[in-house]
């Protein structure tokens, strides 16, 4: 049950930062570089969470932007 809890918070988490980085960051650049949220989320899944969540989600979530 606490896995299935954390898998639905990280693809809610996952929907808000899309809406965050295409409403939000489409006009924020340092030195002419968007960052990446996705990036930086998926890096956070697989130190935090476990390595194997992380590969999967990134494989999964690779093609969004």
């Amino acid at each position: 049950m606490k896995k299935v809890l954390i898998n639905v918070f990280i693809i809610i988490a996952f929907i808000i930062i899309y809406l965050i980085q295409e409403n939000l960051f489409t006009g924020f650049k340092i030195l002419g570089v968007m960052p990446n949220m996705f990036i930086i989320f998926i890096l956070f899944i697989g130190l935090f969470y476990n390595k194997t969540a992380g590969l999967t989600y990134g494989i999964i979530f690779r093609d969004v932007t």
